[in-house]
């Protein structure tokens, strides 16, 4: 009743493997008494042309670009925002031309060290660490900010009505690309 296997019979990894031409050769049927054939009880996978799988992937491609540029659109309603690091004021901590992602925050959660970008008293966005914060500033909070490479802090306090959120993450070198795509 019980047998013994030996080491011929129980081999998980054959000596010789088959070809990719053996394994997706289409095997013809069983002939029958007119010659013709008939199909095997045993059918293998055709192969898929390569055109086929450049199409498919080049679909799915475009489908996912599609939703990122559609999901990055709607991220601003979220209070994500995407920005160019332009200026070498925080370069030991953020290189320029980096790309940064900019999150808006509650003023209670900002505190010495975040890293803000904001909108100075020229209309231009700025990406500044906070080095004090002051309580009461006009009508709210406000922020004394400095470039981490700068020497001197920034010539104006910036209330909280002028930050456009803190910096989540950045990626260093890629924002000049992606600003170049953004204005084409």
């Amino acid at each position: 009743m019980w047998s013994i296997m030996t080491d011929e019979l129980f081999d998980p990894v054959p000596d010789e493997l088959p070809s990719p031409e053996e394994l997706f050769h289409k095997e013809e049927g069983n002939k029958d008494k007119k010659g013709k054939s008939t199909p095997s009880s045993h059918h293998t996978r055709k192969p898929i042309p390569r055109y086929k799988v450049v199409k498919r992937f080049s679909i799915g491609f475009l489908l996912l670009l599609i939703l990122v540029i559609l999901g990055a659109a709607n991220l601003g309603r979220l209070g994500i925002h995407f920005y160019c690091m332009g200026s070498s004021s925080m370069e030991s901590v953020i290189p320029k031309d980096s790309f940064l992602v900019v999150k808006s925050v509650k003023p209670e959660e900002l505190k010495e060290g975040d890293i803000i970008t904001f909108i100075n008293g020229d209309h231009i966005s700025v990406t500044h660490e906070i080095i004090e914060v002051i309580l009461e500033y006009n009508s709210g909070p406000g922020y004394r900010t400095k470039g981490t490479d700068n020497e001197e802090c920034d010539a104006s306090i910036t209330s909280y009505d002028d930050v456009i959120g803190k910096v989540v993450f950045h990626i260093p070198y890629v924002g000049r690309w992606l600003t170049l795509w953004k204005k084409s």
